[in-house]
């Protein structure tokens, strides 16, 4: 009996043990499993960070690229309707010059028939007091100076004298 208590306690004590190594073992490996969880926890959180710091400079660097592109675009369009107001602004300045020079050219061309007619007028006029002139100052009895002097002083029965009443043929109208 002394064995068998013997017995029993050294089987309870390596049972004891061995509970307690097992029960340290379980500890281990809940501890290890605990550790484990925690660690893939940090480093899921970790990646997480990681991903949104790289979408937000992804998502940075897309915005900055369609900004660049929006101010690139609207640059583009400014140079070009700077160009088409610059082409407009120098059509128009054509087309002002044009209209000034045909101006100028027809105000020379007017300037130049003036000056003509004004010559012309001026010509006559000098022609027309000589006429006066002569006819005034000249002597009524020389018939071969004017004929027509000649002709109204012989009665030629061509040239009508106006005595200062309207003299009406009866035979006009049978004339023509």
């Amino acid at each position: 009996m002394y064995e068998e208590e013997i017995s029993r306690s050294i089987d309870e004590h390596i049972a004891k043990q061995q509970n307690l190594g097992h029960h340290k073992k379980m500890q281990l490996l809940v501890a290890r499993e605990n550790l484990k969880n925690d660690v893939n926890e940090v480093c899921r959180q970790q990646i997480m960070e990681r991903r949104k710091r790289q979408d937000e400079e992804k998502l940075e660097h897309i915005e900055v690229k369609q900004l660049n592109e929006v101010i690139e675009r609207m640059k583009l369009d400014s140079k070009y309707e700077l160009q088409l107001r610059r082409q407009n602004v120098e059509t128009y300045r054509n087309a002002l010059e044009r209209q000034i020079a045909d101006q100028r050219t027809r105000y020379q061309q007017l300037i130049a028939d003036n000056a003509r007619e004004f010559e012309k007028n001026k010509k006559t006029e000098e022609q027309l007091t000589e006429l006066v002139h002569n006819i005034v100052n000249s002597n009524e009895t020389d018939y071969n100076r004017h004929l027509w002097q000649k002709l109204l002083t012989t009665g030629h029965w061509s040239i009508p004298v106006w005595d200062g009443e309207p003299q009406i043929s009866k035979f006009a109208s049978a004339r023509y």
